[in-house]
């Protein structure tokens, strides 16, 4: 375990995960091993168990299930809220605090729902909403992260035809949406061209023309809070302090643009990065933003 106090003395930006990010099994081994965590985890499970009639936290550490893909595009999302709400309460009942959040696409959501210090069944109920938008307006889709410069996206348009660039994390690596068929054609490319890639666990198009048939629907979702912490917005590539009217809809459609939400937070601090992403994906980008380790960690270094 890292000194604690080292957290606290310096000033924190907790990072967020979204879709793409969730697997059957995250959190277990904090959640065996730490009381606390597993107290919070099972309160929340029982508040969306209470608004959805779903227990995620049943379905998320099912064994049987381990290697199946977790493409529920309602229960992931619950899931990947309720896990990173609950280290961020966990890390803040040891004295660590985030002077900024910063969250990629619904980790944005999630990080602009705790930053506003409302209550989780109002913050559970919106991404029940959102989910429900989406599912039932939006055809299937996918979504490919490919580590490599995001210019080959312009220079071999062929491979992309029918995708659409969705997002940046840093200069080698992007991620780019588009219907099932021209995902398929992509990868074929890609696996030719032995460029490293990966199919993320997602049925929807995000970050795409794809979500304009939920348009109206997210653009009448009001986020209900008053922001009480900054938030870095990947969906604005800045650093905010309220959310606009149709902020849920700029979240879902808008490029996530990691690389520039990163350089605003970089440009008003220097803070210690706390990746509360079960699989660690944000503290992988920053690594390979060349950010120092002793300012860059996942939260199980600190908690375990």
């Amino acid at each position: 375990m890292m000194n604690q106090n080292a957290f606290i003395t310096k000033e924190a930006s907790f990072l967020f995960s979204g879709q793409g990010s969730q697997f059957y099994g995250m959190t277990q081994l904090l959640y065996n091993k730490n009381e606390e965590y597993r107290r919070l985890l099972q309160e929340t499970d029982e508040i969306t168990h209470n608004i959805l009639s779903i227990s995620v936290l049943k379905l998320l550490f099912d064994s049987s299930k381990k290697n199946n893909c977790f493409d529920d595009l309602l229960t992931s999302s619950i899931a990947l809220a309720e896990c990173q709400y609950c280290i961020e309460k966990l890390l803040e009942s040891k004295g660590i605090y985030p002077d900024i959040m910063l969250g990629a696409s619904m980790g944005e959501i999630i990080a602009s729902a705790i930053a506003s210090d409302e209550e989780f069944a109002v913050f559970i109920r919106l991404i029940a909403e959102i989910v429900e938008a989406i599912c039932k307006e939006c055809n299937h889709g996918g979504m490919v992260s490919i580590l490599e410069r995001s210019n080959i996206f312009f220079d071999i348009p062929d491979m992309f035809t029918g995708c659409e660039l969705s997002g940046i994390n840093y200069n080698r690596s992007f991620v780019v949406s588009g219907s099932d068929d021209a995902i398929e054609n992509l990868i074929k490319g890609l696996l030719s061209r032995n460029i490293a890639h990966m199919k993320l666990p997602v049925k929807y198009a995000f970050h795409s023309s794809m979500m304009a048939p939920a348009e109206n629907r997210l653009k009448q979702i009001r986020f209900p809070f008053e922001l009480k912490t900054n938030v870095a917005s990947c969906a604005y590539g800045n650093i905010i302090n309220k959310v606009s009217d149709n902020y849920v809809w700029n979240v879902i459609r808008e490029p996530v643009m990691f690389s520039k939400a990163f350089a605003s937070v970089e440009k008003s601090m220097s803070p210690r990065y706390i990746d509360l992403s079960p699989n660690h994906s944000m503290s992988n980008y920053l690594k390979r933003m060349h950010i120092p380790h002793e300012r860059n960690c996942v939260f199980s270094k600190i908690i375990l």
